[in-house]
């Protein structure tokens, strides 16, 4: 029932900057806002870039939108009402959810979304609520057992 799979390890990690050759060393001062690393199976090197800092030479700043969270030099981890790279494109989902759900959109290009529910509701819109059962006992009759019959 599986495809047959054919893999090929090859390690990426970088070395540190002590391990850069000198002919690199050029390269490597035109690392700006970040830390020359070279990898372990080539001579190449890269910048690393520091947080809000992005390019070759990490000379390009790089800032996440209000409310999101920079996950590395070039990377942004948006909140659920914004997008894109930098998480500047703002969600507009026509949300119809009820009882404090969440809207939660699927596709940004067809608008589409769908709902968390929260507590005792659930269905599309979030709009059922599940069985509730509440009893109350009075304190002119309390019976040492209660019977219940379930249907």
């Amino acid at each position: 029932p599986f495809l047959p799979v054919r893999r090929l390890a090859v390690r990426l990690g970088p070395f540190n900057d002590e391990h850069v050759s000198s002919r690199t060393k050029f390269t490597c001062n035109l690392c700006i806002h970040g830390q020359c690393l070279s990898y372990q199976n080539s001579d190449d090197v890269f910048c690393r870039c520091y947080n809000g800092w992005t390019g070759v030479a990490c000379n390009e700043t790089f800032h996440c939108a209000l409310g999101a969270i920079s996950l590395n030099s070039h990377r942004c981890l948006c909140p659920m009402n914004r997008y894109g790279t930098r998480c500047f494109i703002q969600n507009i989902v026509v949300c119809r959810w009820l009882n404090e759900a969440t809207c939660l959109p699927l596709d940004v290009r067809s608008k589409r979304s769908t709902c968390l529910c929260s507590g005792n509701y659930f269905g599309q819109y979030c709009e059922q609520q599940y069985a509730n059962l509440t009893i109350r006992t009075f304190d002119t009759y309390q019976p040492k057992a209660l019977p219940i019959v379930l249907i």
